[in-house]
């Protein structure tokens, strides 16, 4: 419909399978997107996310918990797509991530509330979760940029690490329980992305995280939150 009233003619080349290229053309958007045919089950709803699958899990719970594993379904047919779009084209490509966030992942998992009270006062579970979290989203990783990753110019992750007023927690904190960890989870993806951008997806706060961020690796970070506050 957005084309119709935009007075776009033809019909949307189907290599473009994310959004009508007619229509991103048209407004002057020089980036294109690729993501995984399927992302993993990391076992949580968004629209229930007060059931917490690991609330009341000790570490040896996460031993069983069925923690997604690297499918070819999630990336069959993918590197035809990058290929086209890196030698064929003059777009900036841009690889949406497979995993979720480390931060965000123990939120959705744990729940925010004793995910957060665990990194005061339970900070070994907050260390084997971000273990096996790191472990699994290697593996996914190493399934789809192995992939896509030679054709693309950035890799954009996802981690809400602010509140409107600041970060959900002390850079102190930070770098003892997540830095490290964040770290061997965007090398997971820079091994098979030789010339691309990290850009990290943080909302809120995170001006006091930006040294620490920049220090790991990440390039960009979206969105620049003028709201927020500091």
């Amino acid at each position: 419909k957005i084309a119709d009233i935009l007075g776009l003619k033809g019909t949307p080349d189907p290599r473009f399978d994310l959004f009508d290229n007619r229509i991103q053309e048209h407004f002057g958007c020089d980036l294109r997107s690729i993501k995984p045919n399927t992302f993993p089950d990391w076992g949580f709803k968004w629209d229930d996310l007060l059931n917490a699958p690991l609330k009341n899990a000790s570490i040896d719970d996460l031993k069983s918990y069925p923690w997604p594993e690297p499918k070819d379904e999630m990336v069959n047919g993918l590197e035809k797509k990058a290929e086209f779009l890196h030698k064929e084209t003059e777009y900036f490509i841009c690889a949406s991530a497979i995993g979720q966030g480390i931060f965000e992942l123990g939120c959705y998992l744990r729940g925010f509330d004793q995910f957060l009270v665990d990194t005061a006062i339970n900070k070994d579970f907050i260390i084997s979760f971000n273990k096996k979290a790191v472990e699994v989203s290697t593996d996914l990783n190493d399934l789809y940029f192995s992939v896509v990753g030679p054709y693309v110019d950035m890799v954009l992750l996802g981690d809400d690490l602010g509140t409107q007023n600041a970060p959900f927690m002390a850079p102190d904190t930070f770098r003892e329980l997540f830095k490290p960890y964040f770290k061997q989870y965007i090398d997971s993806i820079k091994k098979h992305c030789p010339n691309a951008f990290i850009a990290h997806h943080s909302c809120g706060n995170s001006f006091r995280l930006l040294d620490d961020l920049a220090d790991i690796g990440i390039d960009v970070i979206n969105p620049v939150q003028t709201s927020a506050k500091e």
